[in-house]
């Protein structure tokens, strides 16, 4: 550290005068502890085909196409030493009257009818070193957390049977890390969900006004326990609200 000028004696760190002398200087030690960044940073977003500007809510029309973007980035410097295996991602679509992830509490959808875009699958790709798998079974995200349930609980339930391709009927996007991958610092996962909003029957149609509430969890292998998943981890959530159909004017001219 530099030395600051006073007016005194000059002495060592431990206090022992060293000289008379006016005009000279007093030195002091003190530890300085450096303590390293540690977190896994992420975040679910939405968007609309036509601006395709990310962002956490967005008006939708009748069958409109719009996507998810999943995404994680590890700022975690001490994993430059460990990195974390196992990564798991897990996003539980859509249902009416849906549960939140990992705590007690609803998640927000009144809306029906919000499903995966089977037109454009082709966008919905794993990165390297990862693999897509799909639920496409009869339970919504209410039923599969109801109960108290927790995403623990739906991972080990013998009844969930994940699948390599995903349909219309698609109800959770499971992300996992292959043998031996590992998600180190500066590293980022991101994957996108292409998907569609219900059709409306017309200007007076239930569903207008009503949003549909999206979010994912994350979990890894403990550093210290290597056969032991960390808990789930919910992050932000993103929604899109069926807007008012366009309508149309006819003029008929009478004579």
């Amino acid at each position: 550290m530099n030395p600051a000028k006073i007016e005194g004696r000059k002495v060592d760190p431990k206090g022992v005068e060293l000289d008379n002398n006016k005009n000279e200087y007093a030195y002091a030690e003190a530890g300085i502890k450096v303590v390293p960044s540690s977190s896994l940073v992420g975040g679910l977003y939405i968007r609309n085909l036509t601006d395709r500007l990310w962002q956490e809510s967005i008006p939708t029309k009748n069958e409109e196409k719009f996507d998810y973007k999943m995404t994680l980035t590890n700022y975690d410097r001490s994993s430059e030493i460990r990195s974390y295996m196992g990564m798991d991602i897990i996003n539980v679509l859509p249902s009416k009257d849906d549960y939140m992830l990992n705590k007690e509490g609803l998640r927000g959808t009144n809306l029906e009818g919000v499903k995966v875009d089977t037109s454009r699958l082709s966008e919905l790709k794993a990165p390297d070193g990862y693999e897509l798998e799909f639920y496409n079974g009869d339970k919504t995200a209410k039923e599969l957390l109801s109960g108290n349930k927790t995403m623990d609980d739906v991972v080990n339930d013998p009844s969930i049977i994940w699948e390599s391709t995903a349909t219309d009927n698609t109800k959770m996007i499971r992300l996992k890390a292959k043998a031996g991958i590992s998600f180190s610092h500066g590293h980022t996962i991101e994957v996108i969900i292409p998907m569609v909003a219900p059709h409306l029957t017309g200007l007076d149609d239930t569903a207008i006004g009503k949003k549909a509430v999206d979010s994912f969890v994350f979990r890894f292998l403990k550093y210290d326990a290597p056969d032991t998943y960390s808990r789930f981890v919910e992050l932000n959530r993103v929604n899109n609200y069926m807007e008012t159909p366009d309508g149309s004017i006819s003029f008929k001219k009478i004579c």
